[in-house]
């Protein structure tokens, strides 16, 4: 068994550190990528929320906006013609601030 130990010893190649240091830093930069990739999961999974949240408030001008509809033909049923000119000027205001809104949800 002599041939068995010495082709262990005699066979076994010897790392010297900088292949070690070279075979560590490979290993460092792949765990970098990997983490590299993770964040960028984690920021665009970010902006898809943000994304969703814009779209939830959007939905609700518009939701707003049909109530609005609702609200001013409730009101021509009970108000006098004389109160209309302010009463549609107030309506009027608050649908302007909506598509304010509206539009400033879009372009963020």
């Amino acid at each position: 068994m002599e041939g068995a130990g010495a082709l262990e010893t005699n066979e076994m190649p010897s790392v010297t550190f900088a292949e070690k240091t070279k075979t560590l830093n490979r290993r460092r930069g792949s765990y970098k990528a990997k983490i590299t990739k993770l964040q960028s999961f984690l920021k665009d999974k970010a902006s898809n929320a943000e994304q969703l949240l814009l779209r939830s408030k959007l939905d609700k001008v518009s939701e707003m906006y049909s109530s609005m509809e609702a609200l001013k033909i409730e009101y021509y049923e009970v108000v006098e013609d004389e109160q209309l000119p302010n009463l549609e000027f107030i309506l009027e205001e608050m649908e302007d601030d909506l598509e304010e809104i509206k539009v400033g949800l879009q372009t963020l």
